[in-house]
């Protein structure tokens, strides 16, 4: 339906153009990292084996969705002006995250191998991403409004970077790393990971919800965003 059309312009409008499939094939290329994360003297480090998990399964949708809605801003007047659901739309931003997310997690997965923790650890920040970051991607997307020339290399390149790109990454890496720090108060870190992953259930679970409140939030922005892409 519209939701798999959308996702199918996306997917084409990443393959097609140099700078989101170079970040494409870059993300891929750092998943390799997992020899360097879960090196033998950091298995039980649980915070790092936190940020190994939380970035190791969504580091592509990380990476491009400080982005979203930037990528197509050549042509998102055409969004905006056809008769084009807006939460249609912003779902198929959500499964996009998701799907990108389980990639990751099912190319990653054989890291498990070096310890049982990791495929633990990195199945409650599956969770988490898909049920919380891949939400406040979506939200703060939202005040993305620089343009992006999708034929300019990605490397050295932050044209389309400001100050959301930071402020995305702040609430998904600062959230999992507080409720380590409180379990690790209480010398009980390990259930960092189990609050994480419920979290991300919860996420899931309440997902047409919140999927609605970041439709209501982009049709409040949309105009916003379609005047700062028409800069030039």
């Amino acid at each position: 339906g519209e939701i798999g059309d959308l996702m199918r312009i996306e997917i084409k409008m990443i393959l097609r153009n140099k700078r989101p499939k170079t970040m494409l094939y870059v993300s891929i290329v750092f998943l390799a990292y997992g020899f360097i994360f879960y090196a033998k003297e950091n298995l039980d480090n649980y915070l790092m084996n936190t940020f190994a998990g939380l970035i190791l399964t969504s580091i592509f949708a990380m990476n491009y969705g400080q982005f979203i809605f930037s990528w197509e801003s050549s042509f998102f007047d055409s969004y905006i002006t056809n008769k084009i659901s807006p939460y249609s739309y912003i779902k198929s931003k959500y499964l996009f995250f998701t799907i990108s997310c389980l990639l990751s997690f099912i190319i990653t997965l054989p890291y498990a191998l070096i310890s049982y923790k990791i495929g633990f650890i990195n199945s409650a920040l599956l969770l988490y991403n898909i049920g919380i970051s891949s939400i406040v991607l979506i939200l703060f997307g939202t005040y993305n409004s620089n343009r992006i020339d999708l034929g300019r290399s990605q490397f050295m390149n932050y044209q389309g970077t400001g100050f959301t790109q930071f402020l995305i990454i702040i609430p998904i890496l600062a959230l999992p790393a507080l409720i380590y720090l409180i379990f690790s108060f209480f010398d009980v870190p390990q259930y960092s990971f189990y609050t994480l992953g419920i979290l991300g259930v919860i996420g899931i679970a309440f997902n047409k919800y919140l999927l609605q409140m970041a439709t209501n939030q982009f049709i409040k922005r949309k105009y916003k965003m379609a005047f700062g892409f028409r800069q030039k």
